[in-house]
């Protein structure tokens, strides 16, 4: 995301930091809160939508090897 990218470029810039807040850090304002889980969520469902797909290529090789040329008899 946009966001990672500025941490990244700015991580060593004198003067600038960062904190990482979870949504056990948010106690002041419940729409805050509520931003937080909504990022937390999506991250989730991306992390898992990746490992799907990363599964799936290699069910894919899988069974591209166990089906290849056979010796005929």
């Amino acid at each position: 995301s946009g966001l990672l990218d500025a941490l990244r470029i700015l991580d060593d810039v004198e003067g600038i930091s960062t904190i990482r807040l979870t949504g056990m850090d948010i106690i002041r304002h419940r729409l805050v809160t509520s931003i937080v889980d909504r990022f937390d969520a999506d991250d989730t469902k991306r992390a898992e939508e990746a490992e799907m797909r990363r599964q799936a290529k290699k069910a894919v090789r899988e069974a591209r090897h166990s089906s290849g040329p056979k010796n005929a008899e």
